[in-house]
């Protein structure tokens, strides 16, 4: 059983919790973020975009704590650091997490990943990690106007087909 499974069947062993929901109310059209970022150097430039975007924002402090969040709210967007929780990118948890999700609820949700390695706007690389966008650790300080493009971008290619969706009355196709 993968790590991610392993953390979410013991999330879901413990039963629910309503103190473990990450808002008690969001405004109807509010999008909502959850920031997945450890260095604390790095929070104040992320959660200053976010609210510039008009989020409501709710920080992770682990692992276990943004899949307990995840569990109980779909959120519209998702900053996450590579090394969120761990040493080594390649092991982490939440990313690979939202990998797994239906490509109807992944469309919903813009995954920015937070990288030393990769460079801001790699689109490709974005496509390899299975994000919506890269931002590198220098650029944090433009993320605001970063994410704005990225997301604006997004939706204008997703717009025929999210239209589409909405006539045939679904939330994805």
């Amino acid at each position: 059983m993968s790590d991610e499974m392993r953390i979410m069947a013991e999330i879901a062993a413990e039963g629910y919790d309503a103190a473990e929901k990450p808002f008690d109310f969001v405004e109807k059209g509010k999008k909502t973020a959850l920031v997945c970022v450890s260095d604390a150097a790095f929070v104040p430039p992320v959660m200053n975009a976010l609210t510039t975007l008009d989020c409501a924002v709710v920080k992770a402090l682990n692992t276990r704590d943004a899949l307990r969040k995840m569990r109980f709210h779909l959120f519209n967007h998702v900053v996450i650091d590579e090394n969120f929780d761990t040493g080594d990118p390649g092991e982490n948890v939440v990313l690979r997490y939202l990998e797994g999700l239906s490509m109807g609820l992944r469309r919903s949700i813009f995954i920015t990943l937070v990288s030393h390695r990769y460079r801001t706007m790699d689109k490709m690389m974005a496509f390899n990690k299975s994000v919506n966008l890269i931002v590198n650790r220098e650029n944090l300080g433009e993320l605001a106007f970063v994410l704005m493009k990225a997301v604006s971008e997004n939706d204008a290619f997703y717009h025929v087909f999210t239209g589409l969706a909405a006539d045939l009355g679904r939330s994805s196709l």
